[in-house]
């Protein structure tokens, strides 16, 4: 729920590396340092890891076979971290190399891109993240991959998540991708850049809040019986991700206005689901039933995403 907080770019000393965006020249490491924490979560990195386990010893979620990816929240953990939660549990004893984080721009500084960081590390108080750099150097040959920093500055969908996995995962390195509003040839180019990098040891996580309902949001489609109305709107969306009906969704988005800010994030994952894939509803909540208060409510769902992706996307 919470508005501000934002991530800040540093020339770190933690050594010397070679990326591929200068290929065959050293170069110091550049780290993409959080601002979410004291904000969207602690700061001290003891207090914040036994913040992280509160929710996750909270959550007990049924098992996934073949697990492929996850849909979480992005909002201050003290309102969708038990939520987040649900998801992140089930990655306990699990081992990925490589970590997509695809989540939307609140800033809207983008336009038919999504934004990749000209950085090589992420920063929380948990420590640092190594990105994947050739990983994110081969996705640029894409021209729907860019970098755009504001993009990255007072965003976010990818940084909430960031916490979460360094607490049930060891060592991987992470793609860290922002979208802003996307054509469907773009949506395309987005889903065939990211296939070839998704398989068994690599995780998709896409971030998204559900209706962000009230006058603060500019998003007043009724005005009584507010949680059965907000779910309603919610529960329709999610039936159709579910199905992995990705035009069916975005139509859905459009007719009813629903204020959900990931929604070109979800295409993108939709896009990429094989036909045997499965997406299951792990756990829905609002802030409104943390809060009572339903005239400024966001909702939160974590679900699993399980199965294939596709083998082939026409772009």
């Amino acid at each position: 729920m919470e508005t501000s907080g934002h991530w800040k770019i540093a020339v770190s000393a933690v050594g010397r590396v070679t990326s591929p965006y200068q290929r065959g020249h050293a170069m110091e490491a550049h780290v993409l340092k959080s601002e979410l924490a004291g904000q969207w979560y602690m700061d001290d990195p003891v207090h914040l890891r036994r913040e992280v386990r509160i929710y996750l010893d909270s959550v007990n979620p049924r098992s996934v076979e073949n697990l492929i990816g996850l849909l979480l929240p992005h909002a201050g953990y003290r309102y969708s971290g038990r939520v987040a939660a649900q998801g992140i549990k089930l990655l306990e004893g699990k081992t990925y190399k490589r970590v997509i984080v695809l989540g939307p721009s609140h800033k809207q500084a983008l336009f038919d891109c999504a934004s990749l960081p000209d950085a090589t590390h992420f920063e929380t108080p948990l420590g640092q993240i190594e990105l994947d750099v050739e990983a994110i150097f081969n996705l640029r040959k894409r021209e729907v991959f860019q970098s755009h920093p504001a993009a990255h500055t007072g965003e976010h969908s990818v940084g909430i998540q960031l916490p979460l996995l360094q607490e049930v995962l060891s060592e991987f390195k992470l793609i860290p991708v922002v979208c802003g509003p996307l054509s469907e040839h773009s949506s395309n180019e987005i889903a065939a850049g990211l296939l070839p990098l998704l398989g068994a040891e690599t995780l998709l996580v896409v971030s998204s809040d559900f209706t962000h309902y009230g006058k603060g949001f500019n998003y007043v489609p009724f005005e009584d019986n507010f949680e059965e109305n907000i779910r309603r709107l919610d529960m329709g969306a999610f039936r159709l991700i579910e199905q992995k009906k990705r035009r069916e969704f975005l139509q859905y988005i459009q007719n009813t206005g629903a204020t959900v800010c990931g929604r070109n994030s979800i295409a993108i994952l939709l896009t990429l689901l094989a036909d045997e894939s499965e997406v299951q509803l792990l756990q829905y909540d609002t802030s409104g039933n943390l809060t009572d208060d339903w005239q400024h409510c966001v909702s939160y769902i974590s679900a699993s995403v399980s199965g294939a992706w596709k083998t082939n996307i026409e772009s």
